[in-house]
């Protein structure tokens, strides 16, 4: 277990490695004697008692006096001010080593900040000693059977077993950067846990039946179940959509590459539901379908929806063209636009296909081919729909 001679050498080691403390000492607060001390700043530490009040941890209450002495014709008002400053800043050096596990009080040793707080500490007689107490409480583990008792017919060899194991050294910090949860072996998450043995092993524990884990698979967690995952994709589906704000004006007659709108004004956004390793887009025009390979026996299918104004006597193919890779793959129904002078909406459609070869560019485009057109026909795009169930 940690004793106070353990703390008492960790706060010496302190000392003698920071920048500004000279001198280290301890015992009651009358030790602290002007003619006992040669350098200065000085660091003294007074023990106030200890309780065991936590559960498998003791507690040292602490008194930590940082202090430094003027020089004989220093400015009183000012250097008590400095002294002040610079003895409040080395305390919070003792905290931040204490709550970060760092250089001095490592996590090795488990060393927990319950509560500390500092007290300025000025005299109004020339030659006094000014700076800073800090109260500090510092937790540390304690096991009532950490070593055998020293009494007749008990072997003093200890449990040889150091204390932390029973505690555990998992270490919790708030969002909000709040100190430490103390004595963590167990960490409690939805529908699991989180433990440390105490002998460097951390388990994890998930409520419900796992499934049926599948060579070659890994696990993914989705829509509030585990399921067998990425790398092997078989039975994943993957879903890209994307929704469109924009407004095209087509006028006069012939083939028009049909556009979804800009990213960049705001016009065209995707909702992506993919698996992982699969993703798919569009080109900077919004006008043509670009996507990553699927793996051979995948299925696809393609639902494109648009809303049309177009006057009486109007009439258009609304198409994908251009089709490479898995694209050609559906049979597509394209939609014939006939002018009625209202919003009417209109889709391509296509079967759930088998995609047969494995190709690196998988793409098409949008098109409206105008047969006639006594005026102008306003486009308002929709949405894309690209679903995928992976082989």
């Amino acid at each position: 277990m940690i004793t106070f001679n353990n703390i008492v050498s960790k706060f010496e080691e302190f000392c003698e490695n920071h920048f500004f403390i000279k001198t280290f000492s301890y015992g009651s607060p009358s030790d602290v004697d002007l003619e006992k001390f040669e350098q200065y700043p000085l660091l003294h530490l007074v023990y106030t008692g200890g309780d065991y009040n936590s559960p498998k941890a003791k507690t040292y209450n602490l008194e930590v006096y940082i202090l430094s002495l003027p020089p004989s014709k220093a400015d009183k008002v000012d250097f008590q001010r400095e002294s002040i400053s610079d003895a409040e800043q080395v305390a919070e050096d003792i905290l931040a080593d204490i709550q970060n596990g760092g250089n001095i009080f490592q996590f090795g040793f488990h060393y927990d900040l319950v509560n500390a707080s500092v007290t300025p500490l000025e005299e109004e007689q020339s030659n006094a000693l000014a700076g800073c107490l800090l109260d500090i409480a510092i937790s540390v583990p304690y096991t009532y059977d950490s070593c055998n008792a020293p009494l007749t017919g008990v072997e003093p060899a200890g449990s040889g077993s150091p204390s932390f194991k029973a505690r555990g050294l998992l270490r919790v910090r708030e969002e909000d950067g709040s100190p430490d949860v103390l004595s963590v072996a167990t960490i409690n998450v939805p529908n699991g846990s989180l433990t440390d043995d105490g002998d460097g092993e951390v388990s994890l524990a998930f409520g419900g039946a796992l499934p049926s884990g599948v060579e070659g698979q890994t696990l993914v967690y989705q829509s509030g179940a585990w399921v067998a995952g990425y790398p092997t994709s078989e039975g994943q589906e993957s879903r890209w959509v994307a929704n469109s704000t924009h407004t095209v004006n087509l006028t006069g007659t012939g083939a028009q590459f049909l556009s979804f709108g800009s990213i960049l004004a705001g016009t065209l956004t995707f909702d992506q539901d993919c698996r992982a390793g699969w993703n798919m887009g569009m080109n900077q025009a919004a006008t043509q379908l670009v996507s990553a390979p699927v793996a051979i026996a995948s299925t696809v299918q393609v639902t494109i929806t648009v809303l049309v104004t177009a006057p009486v006597g109007a009439l258009a193919i609304f198409s994908l063209s251009s089709g490479v890779g898995f694209f050609t793959a559906p049979s597509y129904t394209n939609a014939t636009i006939i002018g009625n002078g209202t919003d009417t909406q209109y889709q391509i459609t296509s079967t759930a296909a088998t995609v047969n070869f494995w190709q690196l560019s998988n793409s098409a485009s949008m098109l409206v081919n105008v047969a006639a057109n006594p005026g102008t026909i306003v486009v308002k795009p929709q949405s894309i729909q690209i679903d995928i169930t992976h082989a």
